[in-house]
């Protein structure tokens, strides 16, 4: 892989090779116009192409082949799988397969661009962490950073918690959800926008921990027998091990790991401990983690709405939460009794 500068792309119209991270993970097609805000995230994280690739630049006079819109048919709708992009000539024209990446939330009021920005690094953070590879900070730290200033600019539009998340599979977007989440929590408890990037990036990994259990434990379907269950709950300590001794990053955020799953009541792991020894941060990402878990689809369990998540959550009250921290959340909501 050949690393590329950004400033190698400025003055051009529409990419001319593919662009992927350091660990080979697409993130945009040749041909793709080159917007402000791809040229923006792309200066967040490390980018490249391949040597293969030959390097086209279009005339000024060529146009990038937009293909026409589908006519509808009657008859059963098939789910679009595969998009065309448009490309440097209609003989170059490429089937794009990689749907999880690009599909866009559209009541988010995170920007298309950054959904799909924050989606690839999350994508490179876990894959990363799956194989025993700390993951690169400079892809994760700009996920931070992208997810608090989104949050902090958009912060007075927010009318429901659905324009707070992605989509894609809950194993990458659910990190991204839960952090989102926290940060909105987190200003709406006045803590400082520079304890805001700690909160993000331990929301970010707080369930990292979960990349090293079994796949067939995690996936399986039915309940979980009490061995297995067990497994699982190491994935608290695990992540915190992964944060701060594989990653080195601060206790603060490895912390966020070990603590999301205690409950107020002292009943959760890995520890039992209770009320305000859980740590601030571990009891906002407590409350956004049930929260995203309730309302997305897993393969144990159908997605709940919003309002009924909520209900659930006041319903368990203080025996789970902070209450003073679940009634914030409460009220991000339109939710009303």
């Amino acid at each position: 892989m050949i690393p590329v500068l950004v400033k190698e792309l400025e003055n051009l119209k529409f990419l001319p090779y593919d662009i992927y991270t350091r660990n080979g993970r697409l993130i945009f097609r040749s041909g793709e116009a080159l917007t402000a805000g791809k040229l923006l995230q792309l200066r967040y994280i490390e980018i490249y192409r391949k040597p293969e690739e030959v390097i086209e630049k279009p005339s000024a006079e060529e146009k990038p082949f937009v293909p026409k819109k589908p006519t509808a048919k009657k008859g059963k709708v098939k789910s679009n799988v595969s998009t065309v992009v448009p490309v440097l000539s209609p003989e170059k024209t490429i089937a794009y397969n990689d749907e999880r990446l690009h599909e866009i939330n559209p009541e988010s009021l995170i920007s298309p661009e950054m959904q799909v920005s924050i989606k690839s690094s999350m994508h490179d953070i876990i894959d990363s962490a799956a194989t025993g590879t700390p993951p690169d900070p400079v892809v994760y730290n700009a996920a931070r950073d992208q997810i608090v200033t989104e949050v902090l600019d958009t912060v007075d539009q927010i009318s429901h918690l659905n324009q707070l998340r992605v989509f894609d599979d809950y194993d990458y977007s659910h990190g991204v959800n839960v952090a989102v989440l926290s940060v909105m929590l987190g200003h709406k408890l006045n803590i400082t926008s520079n304890m805001l990037r700690t909160l993000a990036l331990g929301a970010l990994l707080h369930d990292i921990g979960k990349t090293r259990i079994p796949k067939q434990i995690l996936y399986k379907p039915g309940p979980l027998t009490d061995k297995e269950y067990e497994i699982v709950k190491l994935h608290s300590p695990i992540g915190y091990k992964i944060i701060k001794d594989e990653m080195g990053l601060p206790e603060d955020v490895a912390r966020i790991a070990l603590e999301h799953q205690e409950k107020f009541d002292g009943t959760g792991y890995p520890r039992g401990i209770s009320g305000e020894a859980i740590g601030t941060f571990g009891q906002i990402v407590s409350v956004c983690d049930v929260y995203d878990a309730l309302v997305s689809t897993k393969v144990y369990s159908n997605p709940k709405p919003s309002q009924d998540a909520i209900k659930i959550m006041l319903n368990y009250g203080s025996k789970w939460f902070n209450p003073t921290i679940l009634y914030k959340f409460s009220h991000m909501t339109t939710f009303t009794e």
